[in-house]
């Protein structure tokens, strides 16, 4: 019995110093105009965590932008997106008012509810949220409910979990996950590969022997600039961009079975709870586009079920889903400049319609 409790002593030991060890590479990270989309993205939640003790940091009114590639402006500049517009907007308003772009592309409902509990420490005055029909698709769901595999931990504790968040036992997901943002799984890539590519359970053994004084490895370059975007007409629309259209539009109507739709009311339930005010709004769709390759019908449905979701639980939305002229959007539910400069303009005004910020 001692020697067991002098081993593990000697084990967490070892675990810790190594982790200090290695977080004398840690690289800073402070939070721009968006989140930087480099390889470690989706796998380590060291930008979230750090954007979310910024944000703290910060004095009133402060406006937190949660939401997908519409929101994160996948097809402009970081000068170009919904949030950094809305911040001009508000400043007009307020001059001290902060608005922090926290949207990332393919982030599903589940995405968005664990970013709320997460964000919900950082007190902010206002979350802004779009409600983007695209991820509410049967076929994105079936391929993870989640996008960002790091908020697993959010769900730890839920009752209820979306299917696809969890693959096997989501406390040793979780502890995985976890360890993956100690400074070891950050900043020793040759440890994160074996810690991670092990049978559950093994993973600290196999760390304790991975361990060695080994370079630190470099920085991940951050991503480039995205392309400025390209009206939509400019493109050739072929088969393959049909089947990607395919994927999140030819859908059956949505019902309050569907995953996402669960994860929207719970989004707005857990809001209610802490006395966070959320304004979302349906995210706007280049009907001209997708009527081209596929009957509108279903898809203004399944807004207007959207819609009625968010009626039912007496949430504060704007429906924009059809407030953007096709010129402006660079595929089908990607806006350019213009159509974001419009969006934020809209969302500045009914805020100010409902009161302004909070002081």
């Amino acid at each position: 019995m001692k020697k067991l409790l002098a081993l593990s002593l000697g084990l967490l030991s070892t675990l810790v110093a190594a982790d200090l060890w290695a977080g004398t590479f840690a690289p800073e990270t402070k939070l721009g105009e968006r989140l930087v989309l480099d390889d470690t993205f989706y796998e380590q939640n060291i930008q979230l965590d750090n954007a979310v003790a910024d944000l703290k940091a910060k004095s009133s009114p402060k406006v937190i932008a949660l939401g997908d590639s519409t929101m994160y402006g996948s097809v402009v500049y970081e000068n170009e997106t919904i949030p950094y517009f809305l911040r001009q907007d508000l400043q007009k308003q307020l001059p001290q008012a902060t608005v922090a772009n926290l949207a990332y592309p393919g982030a599903r409902p589940a995405d968005l509810y664990a970013m709320l509990k997460l964000t919900a420490d950082a007190h902010p005055d206002l979350v802004v949220v779009d409600v983007n029909v695209v991820f509410y698709a049967q076929r994105i769901l079936d391929e993870g409910a989640l996008a960002n595999k790091t908020l697993k931990r959010e769900y730890l504790f839920e009752r209820d979990v979306p299917h696809g968040v969890f693959a096997g036992n989501r406390v040793e997901e979780v502890v995985q996950t976890a360890l993956k943002d100690t400074n070891i799984g950050q900043y020793r890539t040759e440890i994160n590969k074996t810690l991670f590519g092990a049978e559950p359970r093994q993973y600290i053994r196999d760390a304790v022997d991975t361990i060695s004084p080994k370079p630190a490895p470099a920085k991940q370059p951050a991503a480039a600039e995205p392309i400025i975007g390209v009206p939509w007409t400019a493109k050739t629309w072929d088969d393959k961009e049909r089947a990607t259209m395919a994927r999140i539009y030819e859908q059956g109507p949505l019902t309050e079975q569907n995953d996402s739709v669960q994860m929207l009311e719970r989004f707005q339930d857990y809001a209610v709870s802490h006395g966070i005010r959320v304004l979302y709004y349906l995210a706007p769709q280049n009907d001209t586009l997708i009527g081209k390759f596929f009957d509108l019908g279903q898809l203004h449905a399944n807004q207007d079920y959207l819609k009625k979701q968010l009626e039912n639980r007496g949430a504060w939305f704007l429906d924009l889903s059809r407030a953007i002229p096709a010129s402006q959007f660079g595929d089908y539910d990607h806006m350019l400049k213009d159509g974001n400069h419009r969006v934020a303009d809209l969302l500045a005004a009914e805020i100010e319609a409902k009161g302004g910020l909070r002081p």
